[in-house]
């Protein structure tokens, strides 16, 4: 998962939150389970309107924790 983002002005503007869909790719698992896991409270995400937003640091945190549980 790429932190940062081309800027139209040629900088770089960092990601602090991705969609479930990019944190399913990251991941390497289905959209599906990247949702439900935003659903059960597994990742820890953020609700604008109707789109969801998961904080980089959720994805490391629950990647993190998954030595001991696995996906």
């Amino acid at each position: 998962m790429s932190a940062t983002k081309h800027a139209g002005d040629g900088g770089r503007v960092e990601r602090l939150a991705y969609r479930p869909s990019e944190v399913a790719k990251a991941i390497g698992s289905s959209r599906a389970y990247a949702y439900q896991l935003v659903q059960r409270g597994v990742i820890r995400s953020v609700r604008c309107g109707r789109a969801i937003f998961v904080p980089r640091a959720a994805v490391e945190a629950f990647l993190a924790g998954q030595g001991e549980e696995g996906l």
